[in-house]
């Protein structure tokens, strides 16, 4: 707007006659100019420019990262690794099909608002795997946290899903799943041999789901089941879902 009224004085002056009223006025609009540039430049847009990022993590391991900013804030999202299926209940006697192994627990979805984080500070984030799923006859493995430290010190923490059991050998009773976000479901249990000589097999116990594509819990494996008397093979459970970690933060540019 100052521009362009300058440009028309300018214009103005120069091809404007000599009059003496003119020449007047223009002694007036000169003495004005430094002022009009102070106001101008007075009022331009100087305040400080907002900047913001997004960093996603979904390799398992250790990773760092910094940022130049300051006044930074963030929402941090975590999901711990989900822990493992147990295993079926192994079969060695007896005329009953065996139980099913427990579902691993889901990890803990955590979402953080309103985080400080400082300016060229390093931090580490942690993405988990699941646990490993269980042999026959064996519980799943545990899944591990999420993370996000500041050198030794741990700024947030996913919780981790614990792993499904399996059921004792030979046994029918159900087994249990693994606690976790939620818990994993409980292993079916196997049923008795009939006159045909089939008994039906307990099934999985589905791991938890936290509603997300990581940090599910491992599903449970399939007991042993007859087919006119002949056992079928028991099955292991199965590896519970990594983890994940999100940053969405903004700040002022240095």
């Amino acid at each position: 707007m100052l521009g362009l009224f300058l440009k028309k004085w300018l214009s103005y002056t120069i091809n404007t006659p000599k009059d003496p009223n003119v020449k007047a006025m223009k002694k007036r609009l000169y003495l004005l100019c430094p002022f009009l540039i102070f106001y101008a430049c007075s009022n331009s847009d100087d305040s400080p420019e907002t900047i913001s990022g997004t960093l996603e993590y979904t390799t398992i391991g250790n990773h760092q990262f910094t940022l130049e900013a300051q006044q930074i804030t963030a929402t941090i999202t975590l999901i711990g690794g989900g822990g493992g299926g147990g295993g079926g209940a192994p079969y060695e006697s007896g005329v009953n099909a065996t139980s099913g192994g427990g579902g691993g627990g889901a990890g803990q979805l955590l979402i953080m608002e309103s985080v400080a984080l400082k300016d060229q500070t390093v931090y580490t984030v942690f993405v988990p795997p699941g646990g490993n799923g269980g042999n026959v006859g064996f519980p799943g493995g545990d899944g591990l946290a999420a993370s996000v430290s500041e050198g030794n010190t741990v700024l947030l923490e996913g919780l981790s899903g614990k792993p499904g059991q399996p059921g004792p050998k030979d046994a029918m009773e159900a087994s249990s799943g693994g606690a976790g976000y939620p818990n994993g479901e409980n292993g079916g249990g196997g049923s008795t041999l009939d006159a045909n000589g089939n008994a039906t097999a307990g099934v999985s116990g589905l791991g938890g789901n936290n509603g997300t594509a990581y940090g599910y819990g491992g599903n449970g494996g399939i007991g042993t089941g007859f087919n006119n008397n002949q056992a079928s093979p028991t099955m292991p459970g199965t590896q519970g879902g990594p983890g994940y970690v999100k940053i969405e933060w903004t700040g002022i540019q240095n």
